[in-house]
């Protein structure tokens, strides 16, 4: 091979390697992170008898049981709703056809039970132990303090999602209006969905964390198929940026959450009751 073809060659070589290396960063860069499924709990539930004056005995027979009607042609299934996450990693969760608020350690064995009164579909932990848990018929919010006591029966005056509004402006392109918090950036978060095969139809703010970053869930469908739906949560930092994304999530629910998702230091918690358990799915977003 004579010195001119040897030249040739190597100068092909260094171009195809230049090619290469720049469509990796430009992969790289435009790629997101996911983040799978890190942990999951489950705790074990029962049917209830459609006789009520059994429920306090199947409480008193096995207390960390949850409890869920069957599906019949003539009504959905009832049962846990709502759950919050502690701040010890542990958990609260309502127990509507028992009127009772159930709590669990991290790892989803019992811990105690406070029964209530009247069957609850929301509950939200308060600094110092307290909680507030939303009468599923009246949609009053009871607060009741650490040690299971009621304290009030008024409606709490608090504008919940003051400032967090989601809201779609185009084909797959939407907005969060944030509340102004320590770290994060001024004005709307817009959210981009980038797909040839399917369109979102709906935005949700999960919330916004100590750091200012915001947790974003959308909905995506393939083309006119409402019913085939994706869920998707993605965390944005502080400054806009799209750190990470989840895309494993499961909607098989029995029962259709009130509260579906919580968010604390990092994590994203899921609840999906089922037939003979609650699951919890858990989510860890830190680096």
């Amino acid at each position: 091979m004579n010195d001119k073809r040897f030249h040739r060659l190597l100068l092909f070589i260094c171009c195809l390697g230049m090619t290469a290396c720049s469509k990796q960063r430009e992969d790289s860069a435009t790629q997101i992170r996911r983040v799978f499924v890190s942990r999951v709990v489950k705790i074990p539930a029962q049917f209830l008898t459609t006789d009520a004056s059994r429920a306090p005995l199947a409480a008193a027979q096995n207390p960390g049981l949850l409890t869920v009607t069957q599906k019949r042609e003539d009504e959905l299934p009832q049962g846990p709703e709502g759950f919050e996450v502690l701040p010890d990693g542990g958990f609260a969760i309502t127990d509507p056809l028992q009127r009772r608020l159930v709590f669990y350690d991290s790892l989803g064995d019992f811990r105690a039970a406070w029964s209530i009164g009247f069957a609850a579909n929301s509950v939200t932990a308060l600094a110092g132990g307290e909680m507030e848990v939303r009468d599923a018929k009246s949609g009053e919010i009871v607060l009741f303090d650490a040690a299971g006591q009621r304290l009030s029966s008024r409606a709490v005056v608090r504008r919940r999602g003051a400032g967090t509004e989601a809201r779609l402006l185009e084909l797959n392109r939407g907005v969060i209006a944030r509340p102004r918090t320590r770290g994060s950036a001024p004005g709307d978060l817009q959210v981009d969905f980038a797909s040839d095969s399917s369109q979102m139809v709906s935005l949700q703010n999960l919330g916004v964390d100590a750091g200012g970053n915001t947790y974003v869930a959308l909905e995506a469908a393939r083309g006119s198929d409402v019913i085939d739906i994706q869920k998707i949560i993605r965390k944005y930092a502080a400054d806009n940026t799209l750190l990470c994304q989840i895309t494993d999530i499961p909607l098989d629910y029995y029962v259709p959450p009130v509260n579906e998702f919580r968010i604390r230091a990092g994590q994203v918690y899921q609840l999906l009751p089922q037939e003979k358990e609650v699951i919890i799915n858990i989510w860890n977003t830190n680096p």
